[in-house]
């Protein structure tokens, strides 16, 4: 007659048996040491509470039981990494806009000052023209590219580009500006 085991041998067995190739599963997932480790020991942790539907830890129905419980825990942490990452991301875009924004208010208010129409006349001429059109003419971006006979994607790169020098022209002073924007380190 066969002894049955104790939970703890069961344990003991199932660790020496699935260990490496549970931490193999979960990081073919998540492509992190430390949660691959994670996701093993939250594995373990499942695996402890149910411990009573595993008959024979060198079976068939306990290799599967194993493999799709870490599984599982991998997904989830997986999943929670393209949560975190989405949010992350569209916290950063919007930081961006409302940067972009607040620089195109600023550089409007700056373009009215004359060292400003100094500095548009020393910008190579394919940017003054698009600078001229857009901030002082107010043209849209799809007028300024008729004006001029070029695709508005161009203009929309033109006017960047020209702000770009504009800003490294007039960096710090804008510098300045652009950090009371940024949120605070909580």
């Amino acid at each position: 007659m066969k002894r049955r085991l104790s939970d703890h041998d069961k344990l003991e067995q199932l660790y020496l048996l699935y260990e490496q190739r549970m931490y193999a599963i979960a990081y073919g997932i998540l492509h992190q040491v430390e949660q691959a480790e994670d996701a093993v020991q939250e594995s373990f942790i499942k695996i402890i509470k149910h411990l009573d539907k595993i008959k024979d830890p060198g079976d068939n129905k306990a290799k599967g039981y194993v493999t799709r419980i870490v599984t599982n825990a991998a997904i989830d942490t997986y999943r929670k990494n393209q949560r975190e990452s989405k949010r992350t991301i569209q916290a950063e875009q919007q930081v961006m806009e409302e940067m972009n924004s607040y620089i195109d208010i600023h550089l409007d208010h700056l373009l009215e000052e004359d060292h400003m129409k100094n500095l548009i006349n020393e910008l190579p001429l394919i940017y003054v023209d698009v600078v001229m059109l857009r901030c002082f003419y107010e043209y849209s971006v799809k007028e300024t590219a008729d004006i001029l006979k070029i695709s508005p994607s161009t203009v929309r790169k033109r006017y960047e580009r020209a702000k770009k020098i504009l800003l490294k022209e007039k960096g710090e002073e804008i510098n300045e500006m652009a950090k009371e924007l940024r949120p605070k380190d909580k």
